[in-house]
């Protein structure tokens, strides 16, 4: 488990790892107890990671931009993206989503990959994502010693969930509300993104 992460986000406690091998995606199931088919998003530390390999990104570089200043998860159209991910976690969506968050704990994580690590709550499925840095610690201990452990004395995460939303052209669906969905939906907006 060595090429696993737990690491603190903007809103929750996260699990990632090489989001290119399967092997990542089999050990967070088996950490978390739930199916390898379960989609995980990908993270990056970079907007322009996101819009190097979102083909027609261009025009919505300006909106990742006002977009990923928030707590926030964006779903693209699979077949949109230059990047091929894995037989079977994503067999079952026409999206992946995508989360942008730039700081020191993130660049640590995606360092060894190519820009990019999957990103999921940690904690087992069906229980509460976990924010506080020492229910990390003792879930770190208790269910993945061997993966790596990165935290921060002064990145404390929120503790909500972020906002979900699935892009295609110029249409966007909210899947879940997060702490700033207000601010996100203005953003859309200003973009000419119905909702």
């Amino acid at each position: 488990m060595k090429d696993l992460f737990i690491y603190p986000t903007d809103t929750v406690w996260g699990i990632g790892g090489d989001p290119f091998s399967i092997e990542t995606y089999e050990l967070i199931a088996q950490v978390k107890g739930t199916s390898i088919r379960k989609p995980l998003s990908i993270l990056t530390n970079d907007v322009q990671n996101l819009i190097d390999t979102f083909h027609g990104s261009e025009s919505y570089a300006t909106l990742f931009d006002d977009l990923f200043k928030y707590e926030i998860t964006v779903g693209l159209p699979k077949a949109s993206l230059s990047l091929q991910f894995p037989e079977g976690p994503f067999d079952e969506t026409d999206f992946i989503c995508f989360r942008v968050i730039q700081n020191e704990i993130i660049d640590e994580c995606i360092k060894d990959f190519p820009g990019f690590i999957t990103s999921t709550s940690l904690n087992k499925t069906g229980q509460p994502p976990i924010y506080d840095s020492e229910e990390a610690n003792e879930f770190w201990h208790r269910y993945c010693p061997d993966s790596n452990f990165i935290s921060s004395d002064f990145l404390k995460p929120s503790g909500h969930s972020s906002t979900i939303i699935l892009i295609s052209g110029l249409t966007a669906q909210v899947v879940r509300e997060g702490n700033h969905i207000d601010n996100i939906l203005e953003v859309l907006k200003s973009h000419g993104i119905n909702y």
